[in-house]
């Protein structure tokens, strides 16, 4: 997909947009529920949920349990599980950097497994100019207005709305691209797919299959 010569930035979303977690994050989920005794979700339910962030997840699966308790047992339980780069996603980064393009990361994922696997992926460590996490956010995504902080570095660098577009895997991802009038481009890399996104409104030229399809 060819970006159009307004654009100066790209706002990428991170899990299932350019970490493959999305389906062994699920399936581990449901391996933590089992050890747990919890009411075992379908996978469907839980991809439907993927993209909202991490507490409010839980909470709709499992309203009874304290979120908190849940995500500190379940880092334990998870840390050893190993995810790697969706195919073909680092060297396109590499080369929309290389072509001028600014790129950012907004992420409802916390910033120390962030960079823990920015770190053991050998990302490089100026391939983003800005990363919002939900600790630099007043609000986490996809709250509406999650966008204010990475809206705020891009336009200290003369970089408006019509010069951005956000890249993400995700209906809610989209909704926060409407909510501040900034151009958005699907994946179908991740949680949600092609329908998903024609049915939430997108035109489907702007729904590629990954991140490797931009710029071409």
């Amino acid at each position: 997909m060819k970006i159009d010569n307004a654009i100066k930035a790209l706002t990428f979303d991170w899990d299932g947009t350019i970490l493959d977690t999305t389906d062994k994050s699920i399936e581990s989920h449901i391996c933590f529920a089992h050890k747990k005794n919890l009411r075992i979700p379908a996978k469907q339910e839980l991809k439907k949920l993927w993209g909202l962030h991490w507490p409010d997840v839980i909470q709709k699966i499992w309203p009874e349990i304290d979120s908190d308790k849940f995500i500190a047992e379940y880092i334990n339980f998870d840390k050893n599980v190993d995810f790697l780069l969706i195919n073909g996603s680092l060297e396109t980064l590499k080369s929309l950097k290389n072509s001028g393009y600014l790129l950012t990361i907004l992420t409802s994922r916390d910033k120390y497994s962030l960079q823990a696997h920015i770190k053991k992926l050998r990302i490089p460590d100026d391939l983003f100019s800005f990363i919002q996490t939900p600790e630099n956010s007043k609000y986490v995504k996809p709250h509406p207005n999650c966008f204010q902080e990475t809206l705020a570095f891009l336009n200290k660098r003369q970089i408006n709305r019509k010069n951005i577009i956000y890249i993400g895997d995700t209906v809610y991802d989209y909704e926060i691209a409407k909510h501040v009038n900034i151009d958005f481009i699907g994946v179908l890399s991740g949680s949600h797919k092609k329908n998903d996104f024609l049915q939430a409104g997108l035109e489907e030229r702007r729904i590629v299959r990954s991140i490797s399809e931009l710029g071409h």
